[in-house]
């Protein structure tokens, strides 16, 4: 739930300890614990009024002290301190529990064997944790098994995830069942005997509701005067590693990664079935376009006005929506959002038409989705990193850069590493603002020349003494001086023009995205998933390239991959009940990154149907560079379908040609010869031959290979329009077609709607 956490094993293996309140004189409804991110089915719980006596409790005084018990953890756990739960007349209570063995039932682990185990000796640590007498306990939480980041709080339903909202409901929690106010938090870990203040830097609004009022009730009682204070042996401070003094301070703990609604990343059952053999489109005559093919890809190519989109492009997409398809829209021309918006409604899908643009009111935190989603690959840096090189190759074609330099696949995947490993142990929100600043504050010359020179540099420095404090772990500590020596000695050993590449590279990335208002759409709040996709919404990305440039096209580009992962996450291969989604791709080469062929090579699986729209190779030569004919067919060749409308750029004419192949023709050769004079006419016959010559008259039959379809065929199709009453010509070709037809390709018409 909070930053501090995210970094931990803990929290990336899924444990989670889940607290459900309801009422207005809040009650704990239910409490869960999940040890790892594997029990979906089976996991330790308690229930209020439950039917089974094993797992039920009633409202009595050891479920208010647990309550109690965990609020004041989370709280403490807000500002980063220890925390000893003693000094209150629930410490008793929750004693007696652990003593009489009360609460093993809700700390269960169930595993793959089928056994289960006990772990609440792990959770519950201290002195005399067993004791039973008010002040003789001293029950504490490791921090290092259960981190204050995987304790979730819920009431009425909703997560309260701010630290207002969590402090505020916890006075409420106290004041309504009459116990006293929070005891007095311990030293933050690592400091000395003088307690430091919280941090003081202003906490960015959130779109999250403030908590509500307290009820009435909770208002009319007083709040019971608390006991007096009892003096607390002091205890040591825990040992950290070496930095110098004064430190700069820490990254303050307000600034919590966002967290997402859970139910954003489930997939919403259908009761509708699309099994593969499902008609799409039908040409006549048994070409039928089925779901199979469309899972295969398609590749459209058409000049500019050929009707590509409104024509074939229209067709299939109708056909997609009225099949109840989930989609990605990715755009490049500022009208296509209204094409679809248009298209939708006359599909009557208007309700699931879902624009996200600049100032809307759709977003989706990209690294926060990619740290909090479910699955045991969550939260970790080489998802991170791979997140960012994909756009690094991305970002450095549209700078005019090649994508096969070293810097671009080594050295920037260890920069990318090292500056994920530091956050996710530092906590705290990850946003491209503060991976951008981290990345500029890198020095590239005149380097630091120790561990602590590193730590006094501006903003850079905050991060690596906040990881450092945050270290709980063996893992932790290994993490952060695998990531000190990265800085210390690797960064500094690269050549002084690769590490100024490599640093300048991944900042202008990272800057694409700090844009006015482009922040609101990736680092805020999160209303629209991938999974949302999944259920059947379509998503049109509104930040066309020729408005938004660069930073339209990482955007978009960001959205694209993180829907590509999180559909190869999901089990849907030949299952008709999961509901087939679209990506749909017009001038499809500015968008193509280096997991496109990965991607498109177990699409069939995904249940995905990806659509690519261009003019002509060389739009796709032009993005690639040098290797750009590879690259193109490459991905040419996993969309098995292919459509050719009007064309005049004569590569293009000539690869379309080949792709349908050619053809046994018969020709017929006549030939005529003079027949040989007769030197027995006569003057008349003579004068006759004259005017009419004898000849004899040859046949020849022989047969030959031709182009299927000649170059400049594509030349001569219609392109709709009034001229052309709406009618578009193209060819088409898949596998199987000529199974059904005869031949492996055919000439069809689409009709334009000119409404559309």
């Amino acid at each position: 739930m909070f930053a501090s956490g995210v970094s931990s094993q803990a929290y990336q293996q899924g444990r989670r300890l889940i607290l459900y309140f309801d009422g207005q004189d809040p009650a704990l409804e239910r409490i869960e614990f999940k040890a790892n991110a594997g029990q979906d089915k089976k996991f330790g719980f308690l229930q209020r009024g439950h039917s089974l006596t094993k797992h039920s409790f009633r409202w009595t005084e050891m479920p208010k002290a647990l309550a109690r018990f965990f609020l004041e953890y989370l709280n403490a756990g807000l500002h980063g301190r220890r925390f000893d739960f003693r000094r209150v007349p629930q410490t008793a209570t929750l004693g007696d529990a652990l003593s009489k063995d009360k609460l093993p039932v809700l700390f269960i682990e169930y595993l793959p064997d089928g056994g289960t185990a006990d772990w609440i000796e792990r959770i519950f640590v201290g002195d005399n944790p067993h004791g039973r007498n008010p002040g003789e306990q001293s029950i504490k939480v490791n921090s290092g098994y259960l981190p204050p980041a995987c304790v979730e709080l819920y009431w009425e339903g909703r997560p309260l995830t701010e630290p207002k909202e969590v402090e505020a409901f916890t006075k409420l929690f106290l004041k309504a069942w009459e116990m006293p106010p929070l005891a007095e938090p311990e030293l933050p870990v690592g400091e000395g005997s003088s307690p430091e203040p919280p941090p003081t830097e202003t906490v960015k609004p959130s779109p999250t509701p403030e908590p509500p009022p307290q009820p009435e009730a909770a208002k009319a009682k007083p709040p019971p005067e608390a006991p007096p204070k009892e003096p607390q042996p002091e205890e040591k401070p825990r040992p950290s590693l070496e930095s110098p003094k004064p430190e700069p301070e820490p990254i303050p703990f307000e600034n919590i990664p966002l967290p997402i609604d859970k139910r954003l990343f489930m997939v919403m059952p259908s009761a509708g079935l699309w099994p593969d053999d499902t008609t799409l489109v039908s040409f006549g005559e048994g070409a039928d376009w089925t779901l199979r093919n469309a899972f295969e890809g398609a590749l459209i190519l058409g000049a500019t006005g050929s009707g590509k989109t409104s024509g074939s492009g229209a067709t299939i997409a109708e056909a997609f929506l009225r099949s109840g398809f989930g989609g990605l829209i990715l755009t490049v021309k500022t009208d296509e959002a209204e094409h679809w918006r248009k298209l939708c409604a006359h599909c009557g899908r208007e309700k699931d038409f879902v624009v996200v643009r600049r100032g809307g009111d759709w977003r989706l935190n990209l690294l926060a989705y990619e740290a909090q989603r479910p699955g045991l690959g969550g939260g970790l840096s080489k998802n991170l990193v791979a997140f960012c090189r994909n756009l690094l190759a991305i970002s450095a074609r549209g700078q005019g850069h090649g994508t096969n330099e070293q810097f671009w696949q080594t050295a920037s995947d260890q920069l990318l590493n090292a500056m994920f490993d530091l956050f996710l142990l530092a906590g705290g929100e990850i946003t491209f603002d503060r991976l951008a600043n981290f990345v500029s504050a890198a020095p590239t010359e005149n380097l630091p020349k120790s561990d602590e020179d590193w730590l006094k540099i501006p903003d850079f420095g905050k991060v690596l003494i906040t990881a450092k404090r945050k270290v709980v772990t063996a893992e932790d500590a290994r993490i952060l001086r695998r990531t000190m020596d990265y800085w210390c000695k690797i960064y500094p050993g690269l050549a002084s023009k690769t590490r100024t590449s490599v640093t300048l590279g991944v900042f202008a990335m990272l800057d694409a995205f700090r844009g006015r208002d482009i922040p609101d759409l990736i680092s805020s709040d999160t209303n629209l998933t991938p999974e949302s996709i999944m259920s059947g919404t379509i998503v049109v990305l509104d930040l066309p390239l020729k408005e938004f440039g660069q930073t339209g096209l990482l955007v978009q580009s960001a959205w694209k991959y993180v829907f590509q992962m999180a559909l190869e996450r999901q089990v849907r291969a030949g299952n008709p009940r999961c509901r087939p989604v679209m990506l749909w791709e017009d001038e499809g080469q500015y968008f193509f990154s280096e997991n496109d062929h990965h991607f498109q090579a177990t699409a069939r699986s995904a249940r995905v149907c990806r659509v690519i729209l261009s003019q002509n190779l060389h739009n796709f030569y032009k993005e690639f560079g040098s290797s750009g004919g590879a690259a193109a067919n490459s991905v040419f060749g996993n969309l098995n379908t292919k459509v050719f409308h009007a064309n005049n750029d004569p590569l293009t004419n000539e690869w379309s040609s080949k792709i349908f192949g050619s053809e046994i023709h018969s020709r017929l050769t006549i030939s005529q010869n003079p027949a040989p004079p007769n030197r027995s006419q006569d003057l008349s016959d003579e004068i006759f031959a004259a005017f009419y010559p004898p000849s004899t008259t040859g046949f020849s039959q022989s047969e030959h290979w031709e182009p299927a379809v000649r170059p400049e065929e594509f030349n001569l199709l219609r392109n709709g329009g009034p001229q052309h009453d709406f009618e578009v010509d193209a060819y088409i070709t898949w596998p199987g077609l000529a199974d059904t037809v005869g031949q492996h390709f055919i000439r069809t018409t689409f009709i334009q709607n000119p409404n559309l």
